[in-house]
């Protein structure tokens, strides 16, 4: 997460973008995609579906991980020990969380629990 969240504010330093914060709907070219960007970083969730945000950057096995939108800024991708019967897998401490930023001096928050893994 922290690699693809570099590479995209790169472009967003290229692009004139970087400075971009709140829902302003700036946003880079990535993989061929249109990326959306806050503070030069990508998005924890896209605002258009037809845009990607920092999930659609990384590369992931579906049948294994699940993503858990938390609202706001944050999104987890982790294992879901509880699935189906739950979508969250912020409650089995086995996860990835991404916060975005909305400062362009500072870049987002990846952080790992894994004391459920």
């Amino acid at each position: 997460m922290e690699g693809a969240a570099s590479q995209v504010y790169a472009k967003s330093l290229l692009a004139g973008v970087e400075s971009s914060t709140g829902n302003a709907g700036a946003t880079v070219t990535a993989n061929g995609q249109t990326v959306e960007v806050r503070a030069g970083y990508p998005k924890a969730v896209q605002d258009d579906a037809a845009n990607w945000d920092i999930i659609n950057l990384i590369q992931f096995d579906t049948n294994v991980f699940t993503v858990q939108d938390a609202g706001g800024n944050n999104v987890y991708i982790g294992y879901n020990l509880d699935a189906p019967a739950d979508v969250n897998v912020s409650d089995n401490n086995c996860y990835a969380r991404y916060t975005e930023t909305n400062d362009p001096n500072t870049p987002p928050v990846v952080t790992a629990v894994v004391t459920g893994c």
